[in-house]
């Protein structure tokens, strides 16, 4: 399988700060570093916080609507599979997951 990054961004945004429903060509996977609200990901609604995840396929409209002030990090990128994650997936990882430090290190990367 055959991936690359194409954008990586990091977002700090407000209480009720609301990033209006939209997709994209790519891949996405927001690490929600803290903060709270919710997201809407093909009509499925989700409730994040700090150490959630979600993974969002190209195509796939989503939205985001933070409730406590927060910082995203967005990563999008481009996959040649096109068995790789079909449909959405959010979830969460363990405090001490090394997930939020390879994510900040590319973004610092790139």
């Amino acid at each position: 399988m055959n991936c690359y990054i194409s954008s990586v961004r990091k977002f700090d945004y407000l209480d009720h700060h609301y990033s209006r429903l939209h997709k994209h060509l790519c891949f996405e996977i927001n690490f929600y570093l803290d903060g709270q609200g919710h997201t809407i990901i093909n009509d499925h609604k989700y409730q994040f916080s700090k150490n959630s995840f979600a993974l969002i396929p190209p195509g796939v409209h989503h939205d985001e609507t933070f409730t406590a002030s927060g910082t995203v990090l967005c990563l999008r990128f481009e996959c040649t599979d096109p068995y790789f994650a079909l449909e959405e997936f959010f979830g969460s990882y363990p405090s001490d997951s090394l997930l939020p430090f390879y994510a900040e290190t590319i973004f610092k990367e790139m």
